[in-house]
């Protein structure tokens, strides 16, 4: 079909259904993340029993990797990458760092991980269930992940990822002061103070 080519050629453009991306990993299992970090605050400190995760059948033909020996494997395992969120309360480039694959507690929690797969439910969808030793069960549904078409990130969660990946390399206050030159570009008389900020120290 040759139209297709054509077809809303001058009037839509795909550039505008692009989306930031708030995990760096496997983007399949971005609403598994999503559901673990919303509920690690209430997790925080109890000892956990189970962790189910209802998702998608493409997370565990992409994503099944139980025990990632490296980084570019833990990105590509749900299990580490649920375990990590619900323990840190985020994921970024540290929760897949060597230290992160070697903190027992996130190896621990991951063994606690099962997947339940299910066509019925989106890409960017998922149920989290956290089963507690005190008999508790909490449970959280992603309807849309965060990052997705229909739940963009704000500017608070682009500015949380970019925190995530500074991190290692500059300090606290930089930080702030970049992120306050990027969003007041405009204002700006040098566009070098925001080159020199974004240098190490």
């Amino acid at each position: 079909d040759l139209d297709a080519i054509t077809e809303g050629l001058g009037t839509r453009f795909e550039i505008l259904s692009n989306t930031y991306k708030p995990f760096p990993c496997g983007v399949v299992i971005h609403p598994v993340i999503d559901g673990c970090i919303e509920l690690s605050e209430k997790v925080r400190g109890v000892e956990v029993l189970r962790v189910g995760l209802h998702v998608n059948p493409l997370v565990v033909e992409l994503c099944g990797h139980r025990d990632p020996k490296t980084t570019a494997q833990a990105k590509l395992s749900v299990f580490h990458s649920a375990a990590a969120g619900i323990l840190r309360g985020r994921v970024t480039e540290q929760e897949y760092d060597a230290a992160a694959l070697d903190d027992r507690a996130i190896a621990t929690l991951a063994a606690l991980c099962e997947t339940t797969t299910d066509a019925s439910i989106r890409e960017d969808e998922a149920r989290i269930m956290v089963e507690l030793f005190d008999g508790r069960k909490l449970e959280h549904h992603v309807v849309h992940a965060v990052g997705s078409e229909a739940r963009p990130m704000s500017d608070a969660d682009i500015e949380r990822k970019f925190r995530g990946l500074a991190e290692p390399v500059l300090s606290a206050s930089k930080i702030d002061r970049l992120i306050e030159g990027c969003w007041n570009l405009d204002k700006l008389d040098d566009l070098g103070t925001l080159v020199r900020l974004a240098a190490p120290s």
